[in-house]
């Protein structure tokens, strides 16, 4: 767990938040473009953790941008001011990590410049800013963070559009996904897009709908990745007296929605504890640790359902 401590703090709009973070030993693990963080506080008497992807790449702060929704962020944003202390856990993810030399289109809905911020850094140091093109919307101009940085990438060759929603701009109004076919035109780009579900639910379908390449769509997530080569094996698992035949090659959680069942989540990350459940029998594994757990409910026999592999027959109960 790292010890962070706020060394800046700039507020964008009423809504729209940018921290940088020193770690309290000067040294801050290494991070690669496109890679997140959780963080965690004690809010209420309780331990609240959620996942914040850097925006910045190759230095001695860390950054982060964040919007004010939802009780962690609220926090951040009455209380995250310089010299205050937070912990994180990472770096975590792989959005963009597979990326080659070929020419990327990026999307940018909201908070979800952040981490395609560092994503064009690492582009612009490998020469490639040229072949890129970036689209970003928001609903005013001043909630875009390091415009001038990006505008100077813009003059490197970088095909920039900002659609300002609530702005008269050249680019005026909601961004819309039927604008896929237009922007991919000519040699088939890798797209890389973040931003609100919604948006990033609704490109992903024009773009299969246009025949685009599959494997060249990446969006970013915070749900847990499973690396494991063994083979699947059958297993039961019994949750609120309801019995499902499931296999301990994936999530836990995936498992019940596919059964039908219903046990609450909302971050599918290990951050929020929405899927917090008690085991009553049988063994799981980790697939990364439980962060929204205190360790005295892990002793408990509370597990995250998102981050949980079953390894044996199981029997669960919801929270």
């Amino acid at each position: 767990m790292l010890n962070l401590i706020c060394s800046s703090r700039q507020e964008l709009s009423s809504d729209l938040l940018v921290l940088t973070f020193k770690s309290s030993t000067g040294q801050l693990p290494n991070w690669q473009a496109g890679q997140y963080f959780n963080f965690s506080t004690v809010i209420n008497g309780q331990k609240v953790t959620r996942s914040y992807s850097v925006s910045n790449l190759h230095a001695q702060e860390l950054e982060i941008l964040v919007k004010v929704e939802g009780e962690f962020s609220q926090w951040l944003f009455k209380h995250c001011h310089p010299k205050q202390w937070i912990q994180a856990q990472g770096p975590l993810g792989d959005f963009g990590q597979a990326l080659t030399q070929e020419p990327c289109l990026f999307i940018a809905g909201g908070v979800g410049l952040s981490p395609i911020l560092s994503l064009l850094a690492r582009r612009a140091e490998q020469g490639l800013i040229s072949t890129d093109q970036l689209i970003i919307s928001c609903q005013y101009l001043q909630q875009v963070p390091h415009l001038e940085q990006i505008q100077a990438w813009q003059q490197q060759g970088l095909k920039l559009s900002i659609h300002l929603s609530k702005q008269a701009s050249k680019h005026h109004g909601r961004l819309q996904s039927s604008m896929i076919q237009t922007l991919c035109q000519g040699p088939q780009p890798q797209l890389l897009c973040c931003g609100p579900t919604g948006l990033m639910d609704e490109f992903k379908q024009a773009w299969l709908q246009a025949g685009k390449a599959p494997e060249h769509w990446h969006q970013e997530t915070f749900k847990v990745q499973l690396q494991s080569e063994k083979p699947q094996q059958s297993l039961m698992i019994e949750f609120q007296g309801e019995f499902f035949s499931g296999n301990d090659a994936e999530i836990l959680l995936d498992q019940i929605d596919q059964a039908g069942l219903y046990l609450s989540s909302s971050c599918r990350a290990g951050s929020c504890g929405s899927c917090r459940c008690k085991l009553i029998q049988g063994e799981v594994e980790a697939a990364q640790p439980f962060y929204a757990l205190t360790e005295q409910e892990e002793h408990a026999g509370y597990i995250l359902a998102c981050c949980a592999r079953p390894v044996t027959d199981l029997v669960i109960e919801a929270d």
